[in-house]
């Protein structure tokens, strides 16, 4: 088995202890952002930097509006393929801002890209550097990444922004037809 929608594999991981694999990165290039929660009309920062594979663009939401705040710091991904998914890596932006990197993260998973639910929490520290985390494997094909804390500027405005984001797991096996 291997990952379908894998642009580039980065690092190996652990060997999952069910399947006689070795999942790699994915680096969901393939798969689409459905939505973006935020007044674009304020932000060249879009979320297809998130995946772009340049360390030096970011995603960042609108800090001009007055209507600021965590609700609509959130990003969708639908991923080509149903995957079961272990991990994330986190690089914050790379730019001498420090506003909106991200601290804490829910991710929440969807059969429709509709109806939602909280699969994982996970925590980063406030670093330009590469960050991952494991949490317990959910599977899926849509992925809702909302950032639930991150760093503030002088304002107090909540932010949120990010130079690129990557998802660790391996693509579910098709079901044997009999």
């Amino acid at each position: 088995q291997t990952n379908a929608i894998i642009k580039a594999a980065l690092k190996v991981k652990a060997k999952h202890p069910d399947w006689d694999i070795e999942p790699e990165i994915m680096i969901p290039l393939t798969g689409e952002i459905k939505e973006l929660a935020y007044v674009k009309k304020f932000v060249t920062e879009t979320a297809d930097k998130l995946i772009d594979e340049n360390q030096n663009t970011i995603w960042h939401t609108d800090w001009k509006s007055d209507n600021v705040n965590r609700d609509n710091h959130w990003v969708t991904f639908e991923l080509k393929n149903c995957y079961n998914v272990s991990g994330m890596q986190y690089l914050s932006r790379q730019d001498p801002g420090t506003s909106g990197c991200f601290l804490g993260v829910t991710l929440q998973t969807s059969e429709d890209g509709k109806n939602w639910k909280d699969a994982a929490s996970v925590t980063f520290t406030n670093t330009t550097q590469w960050q991952e985390v494991s949490f317990d494997e959910f599977e899926t094909k849509y992925i809702r990444m909302k950032v639930t804390d991150a760093t503030t500027d002088n304002s107090g405005k909540p932010f949120a922004a990010g130079a690129e984001v990557r998802f660790i797991g391996y693509k579910v096996a098709a079901p044997e037809v009999t």
